[in-house]
Order: structure tokens, then C-alpha cells, then sequence
């Protein structure tokens, strides 16, 4: 029996993913980029 859940890698910095196909796919409309010079340290 099948639960119909599925499980996805992210990267929140690219918006690549792997679908459950096993393809790579990309949001780039998902990620933000940093708005100071503050963000970019503590995304790192």
C-alpha cells in the first residue's frame, strides 16, 4: 500500500530539486537573492 508521500531534495540557494522522477529541476522564482551585504554572511 502506497501512502502517497513523496520526498524532495532542495537547494533553497538554486531552486533545483529532484523530482520524483529523478530528474534535476529548477524554480529560480523561488529563491531570493540577499538584499544587504548582512544577508549574504548569514546565509553562508
Amino acid at each position: 500500500m502506497s501512502s502517497g508521500l513523496a520526498v524532495a531534495q532542495y537547494d533553497p540557494r538554486t531552486g533545483r530539486y529532484v523530482g520524483p522522477d529523478g530528474q534535476l529541476y529548477r524554480h529560480s522564482d523561488l529563491v531570493n537573492a540577499p538584499k544587504t551585504w548582512k544577508d549574504m554572511l548569514l546565509a553562508a
